[in-house]
């Protein structure tokens, strides 16, 4: 049987011509051509603008304090607690400047089921205790600061409270810490983001005396990006997504292009086939297609660079159902029009800041489960890249291009700390919000 990917003509027209029609409407709608793509990005740069100027738009663009890139001479330890969905991670990251291997210790710590649905005390207090289990484990008590309660913890530990950061933002200085030429960093994963940096003169919400000049990085948050529908192109299988959120109508950019979505939407143009009595006859489908979010972007992937065999165990295990070569042809392409679109929708907020700042050369520093681990991701970004910004056919490089980004998390925590504690070791604090100081 064939590979995935080596869908041919005559494997198209060898479906069923009710279902040739439809999986015809169904590419029509999820395919965004350059102009389109062009008028979203030309959106993304007015709703940038706009959150610049002033509070509660679309886009928070929070104003994060982290003043300019790194130098690469960074250095010292740091105590970095990530939180994420299902584990707390905690580091020890020795920085040693970018001439020398970053050290780091870590440990994972599973988050209970109900910790989700408990107070926000039963959380810091279960954040505190691996605080102090992992002090204890890994002897952080000599050569520490001297002990300083920090309010939302039970347990008095030789821990200072230096920064907080949102992942975006440490992605992008992680990666500048050994890659100058970083410009912007981004998320592409279970939701998505990015991070850039901006003068401080052209944020007229940001009351400071720091020169116009002074750059500062903002955290978009730009999942929101056209909660207004103005310009989104959205299938009914995105306004059904909408309508069932817990947060209607908001989100409306991430619900149509990140990893936690893209399984999902998959799973609602299956079920409208099957109601169409298109695919899956006679398997009592609906019930097993009829469950949210129990198809995610793995799933997506493997459709696309699977062989016929492995397809169908991916059916038969996640959804018990039998699939037909028809149905692993229209699963293939309808698999591929989701997650093509979802790619080149990511460039629109990237390209649009590129645009503001008119920057023509540079590296993306990009995380996220979609765009390290969909195959076809990073070609597709590019392609939408190249016609967003007209860049010739015949260029010999790419002006920008993706990169791995550092662990933001982690690493870009510990950057920003040394960054800040320098800052305020060498009096360079006014105008300066330290308190709480990055987002």
């Amino acid at each position: 049987m064939a590979v995935g990917p080596q869908t041919t003509t005559s494997d198209l027209r060898s479906l069923p011509s009710e279902l040739q029609k439809e999986l015809k409407r169904i590419e029509s709608d999820f395919t965004l051509d350059t102009a389109m793509l062009k008028r979203i990005t030309e959106r993304f740069g007015e709703e940038l603008r706009e959150g610049l100027e002033k509070s509660n738009q679309n886009l928070a663009m929070e104003v994060t304090w982290v003043l300019g890139y790194p130098t690469g001479k960074e250095v010292g330890s740091f105590l970095v607690i990530d939180l994420g969905g299902t584990n707390l991670r905690i580091c020890w990251i020795t920085l040693k400047t970018n001439a020398e291997p970053t050290e780091m210790e870590q440990k994972r710590y599973s988050l209970p089921a109900a910790i989700k649905t408990s107070t926000s005390g039963e959380l810091w207090n279960l954040i505190s205790d691996s605080i102090g289990d992992f002090i204890k484990e890994f002897n952080l008590h000599d050569g520490s600061p001297e002990p300083s309660e920090i309010p939302w913890k039970r347990g008095n530990y030789p821990v200072q409270l230096v920064s907080v950061i949102n992942d975006t933002t440490g992605a992008m200085i992680a990666s500048a810490y050994v890659d100058p030429e970083t410009i912007v960093g981004g998320i592409f994963g279970t939701g998505c983001n990015a991070a850039y940096m901006e003068n401080v003169g052209s944020i007229p919400k940001l009351k400071t005396t720091l020169p116009d000049d002074t750059m500062i990085a903002i955290n978009c948050e730009y999942g929101a990006f056209d909660n207004s529908h103005q310009v989104l192109p959205r299938t009914k299988y995105d306004i059904e997504i909408c309508r069932e959120s817990v947060r209607p109508d908001e989100q409306a950019f991430e619900k149509m292009s990140a990893g936690l979505y893209l399984g999902e939407i998959f799973r609602l143009v299956m079920l409208d086939l099957h109601e169409q009595g298109l695919a899956f006859k006679g398997q009592n489908a609906f019930e097993k297609l009829n469950q949210a979010f129990k198809l995610d972007t793995e799933f997506l992937s493997g459709l696309e660079h699977d062989t016929d065999e492995q397809i169908v165990a991916r059916y038969e295990k996640s959804l018990g159902l039998k699939a037909t070569r028809d149905e692993l042809i229209v699963s293939r392409r309808v698999a591929e029009s989701i997650a093509t679109r979802g790619a080149r929708l990511c460039v629109t907020g990237i390209a649009a800041i590129i645009k503001k700042k008119g920057i023509t050369k540079g590296h993306v520093a990009a995380d996220g489960s979609v765009a390290i681990k969909h195959p076809g991701f990073r070609r597709r970004w590019t392609q939408a890249m190249a016609e967003v910004l007209d860049w010739p056919s015949n260029r010999t490089e790419d002006p920008i291009t993706m990169t791995s980004a550092e662990d933001g998390s982690g690493i870009g925590a510990a950057v920003i700390s040394a960054m800040t504690i320098r800052r305020k070791n060498e009096g360079q604090t006014e105008g300066i919000q330290f308190e709480g100081s990055t987002k």
